[in-house]
């Protein structure tokens, strides 16, 4: 489990501040957790946030942004369309506009008011302590799959896993998609569509993880696809093609 910490700051000073807070922290604690990104642009903290979805993040935000058209609060809004669980802080010397905090319905993980330097470092402290703690607690809950590949035994989140699908290369070896690598292991599919409750045996070469799918498309009355939230198109036989179109409304 990994921290990602993102800091927005348009005061180059403040924000260096902040990112030694943060770093000073981190090496104190000894925690798995680092700064990804430390910028005054909007643009580049929205493209992160779409970027990589499924990181666990903080985000510490200034509410001011005095060179652009937006402020704190309303860039979180727009971070919230892409990550529904990350935690925002935000640091302003404007107490005035705390309560747009509940008016956008951001669930703030605090708000804190610029001024005093060493009550502003404890504050981003608890909230790092705070954020990583649940994050650590959330990762012992998390489901696995564990493999064999080349040589190494690997556990891998379900949550990360895209599919399973045959390698028609070998025989009795299966290939593990995940948005960004691909695995190969002996297995059979059959057996693998038993491993969790989120794995469907959509098609005869195909194993796809219901929680990664985009969207369910019936090519005729007896073939369907499932687009997959890496792009990928795979082939549904005619049995999987509505309790996946009912399973994927569910999830939106």
């Amino acid at each position: 489990m990994v921290l990602s910490v993102l800091i927005i700051e348009d005061n180059r000073k403040q924000r260096e501040y902040i990112e030694n807070v943060v770093n000073d922290y981190i090496a104190l604690k000894d925690y798995n957790m680092e700064v990804v990104l430390s910028t005054d642009n909007p643009e580049d903290l929205l493209d992160y946030a779409k970027a990589h979805p499924k990181q666990n993040k903080l985000y510490i935000l200034d509410v001011h942004l005095r060179q652009y058209d937006i402020n704190g609060i309303t860039l979180a809004q727009q971070v919230r369309a892409y990550d529904a669980f990350g935690k925002f802080v935000f640091v302003t010397a404007h107490a005035e506009l705390s309560h747009l905090v509940f008016k956008y319905h951001i669930e703030a993980l605090d708000y804190i008011l610029k001024g005093d330097a060493s009550s502003v470092a404890q504050q981003i402290q608890d909230c790092l302590e705070v954020t990583y703690k649940r994050c650590l607690n959330a990762s012992k809950e998390q489901e696995y799959f564990q493999i064999k590949s080349s040589g190494s035994t690997l556990k891998i989140p379900v949550d990360d896993i895209v599919s399973f699908e045959s390698c028609i290369s070998t025989n009795k070896k299966l290939i593990l998609n995940t948005v960004h690598d691909r695995f190969e292991f002996r297995g059979t599919l059959k057996e693998i569509a038993k491993k969790s409750s989120s794995f469907c045996h959509c098609h005869k070469a195909y194993v796809i993880n219901t929680k990664n799918i985009k969207s369910i498309t019936r090519l005729s009355a007896a073939t369907g696809a499932a687009e997959m939230i890496n792009g990928a198109v795979i082939p549904v036989n005619k049995a999987s093609i509505v309790p996946l179109k009912k399973l994927v409304m569910a999830q939106t």
